[in-house]
């Protein structure tokens, strides 16, 4: 893996665009997009206030940038257009959270304390309000074709859901629901169900059905040092356990982490009571086929995005590990000094990784590269 020098960001705000091109961060209010495949800056804007949070739209060419604990405001910024900007003030109602709509023409914002959900456009500056959506940061899923979407909402003390097109934004159906506390709703892959589901019922979830009306069917180098080893056991091993705190408020237990790879050929596990341990099942046998055991508790866990048979873990702040279906682990040692690991991510391409402390982030390319056989 090749590392690249340090750069600054701040507050862990750094997202690749949906097309692995363009790498966006943040160092207070100063927004840096630059050029992935040599970190080249392509543009810097500047807000007038400090950035919380970055989100490209799905189709990597406009970018917003949002403050709400102060200003509550969001920017968009253009990337063919540098001098073009748009801004939406909520200071008034107060701003909880921003997001995209899935065309990546409209830009959605969550009043505090749900008190509205607002859609504006970028093509005519209009605005469209749904009042009481239920939470702020979740409770949205689009239909498959992206012409309706379902938002979990809270009318007279019950939980319902509304279903509004999207060309134009309008309400076509709405559902009260027997929820108690609805926890969050799913369009199926097919277009004809709405899954809502509920932590506070026996029952698991409950099924909506979405009628036909509404539905339609430079580089510094780092070379990789063997300073850990793997070894292959046949036999039994003890796996330890760690027995939780009685005393604290939610206590780990269980199954923490779960998550498939790209195919959906693996899946991976971790109980928080073994947090040492991963556990790599094979789907189509739906038997353990990899268990991994480390001297420390792994910390984050990442699938890359376009390898199927790639993983990337951390369990220190100084190092990462590689899982490969057919080679097993490799570990690479960051090379930047002082260096304190908080997160990582994939690139869309999967061909790189962003590593970030709280102050710093750099990046590492695989040296070997995919070939048509691994991407399949």
């Amino acid at each position: 893996m090749d590392f690249t020098v340090q750069y600054r960001q701040k507050g862990h705000q750094l997202q690749y665009s949906p097309d692995g091109q363009y790498l966006a961060h943040s160092h207070k209010e100063r927004l840096v997009v630059r050029r992935c495949e040599d970190l080249e800056i392509l543009h810097t804007f500047t807000c007038s206030y400090p950035i919380q949070d970055i989100q490209w739209n799905p189709h990597s060419d406009y970018i917003l940038t949002a403050s709400y604990a102060r200003a509550h405001k969001v920017d968009v910024w253009c990337l063919s257009d540098p001098q073009w900007r748009a801004e939406i003030d909520e200071s008034y109602v107060g701003l909880a959270n921003a997001r995209w709509s899935r065309d990546g023409a409209h830009v959605l914002t969550i009043a505090e304390f749900q008190l509205r959900l607002s859609i504006w456009s970028l093509l005519n500056g209009e605005a469209f309000y749904i009042q009481n959506p239920k939470y702020k940061d979740k409770g949205i899923s689009y239909s498959p074709d992206g012409r309706f979407v379902a938002i979990a909402e809270r009318h007279d003390s019950k939980d319902a859901v509304g279903v509004y097109s999207t060309n134009p934004w309008a309400l076509q159906k709405q559902f009260v629901l027997e929820t108690i506390n609805m926890e969050n709703l799913s369009w199926s892959p097919d277009g004809r169900y709405i899954a809502v589901w509920d932590t506070a019922m026996d029952k698991i979830y409950v099924e909506v059905d979405a009628s036909a009306d509404v539905n339609d069917a430079g580089h510094k180098f780092a070379t990789k040092k063997s300073l850990r080893r793997f070894e292959l056991e046949d036999k039994y091993l003890n796996v330890p356990t760690v027995v939780p705190d009685a005393s604290k408020p939610n206590p780990k237990l269980g199954v923490g982490l779960l998550d498939f790879n790209s195919n959906g050929e693996y899946m991976i596990s971790r109980n928080d009571n073994m947090p040492n341990c991963l556990w790599i099942w094979d789907m189509k046998s739906l038997r353990l086929c990899t268990f991994i055991r480390m001297l420390d508790p792994v910390r984050i866990v990442r699938w890359n995005p376009v390898l199927p048979n790639l993983l990337a873990f951390a369990c220190t702040e100084n190092c990462v590990y590689l899982w490969r279906s057919e080679k097993g682990c490799e570990f690479y040692e960051l090379p930047a000094a002082n260096f304190q690991l908080v997160n990582f991510k994939w690139s869309p391409t999967g061909r790189s990784l962003a590593f970030m402390d709280k102050e710093l982030f750099h990046l590492g390319y695989l040296t070997r590269h995919p070939t048509h056989a691994e991407e399949d």
